[in-house]
């Protein structure tokens, strides 16, 4: 994850308007823009078919649409209309905060004329925007249809590597706070059998 923490975080100083991580992993993946929108001092908001839009606290967020008179208005990311893809993505053009958008489950709409339309139009608008925004979608598949495959950035989250996967064990064993006669004597290939024992 931290990899693809880096990756993201060069790609969002690049300015890259759109970007597809493929993983079927959302938390991980999330995790790593979080850290990579730490990094670069941006907000992060979340967006799905079911909840709407919120922070990284799961929070409802407002989000701001055209007015249709020059100005915009708020709402809360929880309306049912802010549900549609194509109204979040209208809110992310007319938004005024540095951030990254997170779509989760985007995938499918991609096919979409109207979406495959405003898609491209936000990839080219968004690198001129003076506000740095970022759209990343999540999807477990890379596949991108041919109409988006020039302006949408893929980046993969592969699986945890074996020292990812001894750092997560460290933590578990951390938190449940073995004896300390043990603490030191396990071995790695025992941290997580360990670790499920007592959290059984």
């Amino acid at each position: 994850a931290q990899r693809m923490a880096d990756e993201v975080s060069a790609l969002l100083r690049a300015r890259a308007p759109v970007i597809l991580v493929q993983t079927p992993e959302e938390v991980r993946a999330e995790s790593a823009i979080k850290e990579a929108a730490a990094a670069n001092k941006c907000q992060v908001f979340l967006w799905d078919r079911v909840t709407g839009v919120t922070d990284m606290s799961d929070k409802v967020a407002d989000v701001y649409k055209p007015d249709g008179n020059g100005g915009t208005i708020s709402i809360k990311g929880n309306e049912k209309e802010v549900k549609s893809p194509d109204v979040v993505l209208g809110a992310i053009n007319t938004d005024k905060r540095k951030a990254i958008w997170v779509l989760r489950d985007f995938s499918g709409y991609l096919n979409d004329p109207t979406i495959q339309r405003m898609v491209r139009t936000l990839a080219r608008a968004l690198p001129c925007s003076p506000i740095t925004k970022t759209i990343v979608l999540l999807s477990p598949r890379g596949e991108l249809p041919p109409e988006l495959s020039d302006v949408v950035i893929t980046v993969r989250l592969d699986l945890p590597d074996r020292a990812e996967i001894g750092t997560t064990f460290d933590t578990i064993v951390r938190a449940l706070k073995p004896p300390p006669e043990l603490k030191n004597s396990i071995k790695a290939e025992d941290r997580l059998l360990y670790a499920t024992r007592l959290a059984a």
